[in-house]
């Protein structure tokens, strides 16, 4: 999707159906078409929107989650990377406490 130039604003697990291999992108209303791939720091922030839904004890299978992300799109998740991830990470969980109170 990513690569592809597709960004889901409202990014979250409902957002998306699986039928056998194939992964359905729902809520139009929420995606944006971009003419090239989006770049680092736009992919870590929508991958640190979709781990948000993940809880912290699941840091282990959240680092996994960035590290197939990174391996797939053909990037090095470095140092660099991780402290982005986690800052965005951070940030996206207290959106989504200041939301729900």
């Amino acid at each position: 999707m990513h690569a592809a130039g597709i960004i889901q604003l409202d990014l979250h697990l409902g957002n998306f159906l699986m039928q056998g291999s194939e992964v359905f992108l729902l809520d139009a209303g929420q995606i944006r078409f971009y003419s090239s791939e989006l770049d680092r720091k736009k992919s870590i922030a929508q991958l640190a929107m979709l781990a948000a839904w993940l809880s912290d004890d699941r840091k282990a299978e959240i680092n996994d989650l960035c590290k197939q992300y990174c391996e797939v799109r053909g990037w090095d998740f470095d140092q660099s990377n991780q402290t982005e991830f986690w800052k965005f990470l951070a940030a996206c969980r207290k959106n989504a406490a200041r939301k729900g109170i």
